[in-house]
């Protein structure tokens, strides 16, 4: 955030060294996780693009116009979210689970009554952006579960974040980001980010 870097290309960078080391260490130690059929192709792309490049885009620009703790607040709404879809889904939860619920609410509610007076000044449009980080790591949550009874966690990582540096790569092509002038701070900032986040 204080480096004036922009989100994307922090995600970018995120993913596509996470990809290479992923690739790397499955290639390594199991090869034959890397092998998926065609058919599985179309949900493991659904999973990566609007759920892993999403959700990395949303909360990275969160934090870059709401700071990191509000954006971490607002995301991790996302059990919240699945909840109610499941209600929706005729699902009937128990007490415990209404109550956690309730108590994340209202946790959520006194972080939000100590948010400084400058977030009164942030667009509208930044707090939208900030909240589907929320949804889009319910999409996430509830769609990996999917995905997983087709394949080994191992692969839907491995394919979820080649897939989606893929999507960022041709959003913003690398020949962009390398001709920016990034210095070598930047650089080794991007090295250590993505290993320790993936």
């Amino acid at each position: 955030r204080d480096l004036a870097i922009p989100p994307v290309v922090v995600v970018e960078h995120r993913l596509a060294i996470s990809a290479i080391v992923l690739v790397a260490w499955l290639a390594w130690r199991r090869p034959s996780l890397l092998a998926v059929p065609p058919r599985s192709l179309p949900e493991l792309f659904i999973l990566s693009v609007l759920g892993v490049a999403m959700i990395q885009a949303t909360y990275y620009y969160s934090i870059s116009v709401l700071g990191v703790g509000l954006s971490i607040l607002i995301q991790y709404l996302a059990p919240i979210l699945i909840v109610i879809w499941e209600i929706l889904r005729g699902a009937r939860p128990g007490a415990r689970t209404g109550l956690i619920v309730a108590a994340a609410l209202a946790g959520t509610a006194l972080l939000v009554g100590q948010v400084g007076p400058a977030a009164a000044h942030i667009r509208v449009i930044d707090w939208l952006i900030g909240f589907s980080s929320a949804f889009t790591f319910a999409f996430y949550i509830v769609y990996s579960k999917r995905v997983l009874r087709h394949h080994p966690p191992e692969t839907v990582q491995v394919y979820s974040f080649v897939i989606a540096a893929a999507f960022w790569m041709i959003a913003v092509p690398p020949m962009k980001i390398l001709s920016a002038g990034y210095s070598t701070t930047h650089w080794l900032l991007f090295l250590v980010i993505a290993p320790i986040s993936a």
